[in-house]
């Protein structure tokens, strides 16, 4: 009469528990954070579209760029830009950082007159 041994649950020290939990955890704080970044992306070319109308006139020009932009948000969906030209006029200088912190792989042009383009 053979008797089947009981089942061993695979054993692991606390330490390896505090690394498995550690690793899990700052690769879904860094997956949170680039979809965050993505998000924002969005919200500003929403933002952008939106104030087309209201005094600040913005071209944006999808495509390839010479810049590349983090691997990471093109899994998560975001669209590059190759150009992203404003009229300066109506938007706060902290604005306009942030759409070129948000754009790392456009070109961003602001004009301060539809003639003038820095």
């Amino acid at each position: 009469m053979t008797t089947t041994p009981k089942r061993r649950w695979p054993r692991f020290t606390l330490r390896t528990l505090f690394v498995v939990v550690t690793v899990i955890g700052v690769a879904a704080g860094w997956l949170a954070f680039n979809l965050r970044q993505v998000h924002n992306r969005e919200a500003i070319l929403a933002r952008l579209g939106r104030k087309v109308t209201h005094g600040v006139s913005a071209e944006l020009i999808p495509g390839p760029s010479s810049r590349s932009m983090p691997f990471t948000w093109r899994l998560l969906g975001a669209k590059p830009m190759a150009v992203i030209l404003f009229n300066h006029e109506g938007m706060t200088e902290t604005e306009c950082h942030e759409v070129e912190q948000a754009f790392p792989e456009a070109e961003v042009r602001r004009a301060d007159s539809i003639f003038t383009v820095f």
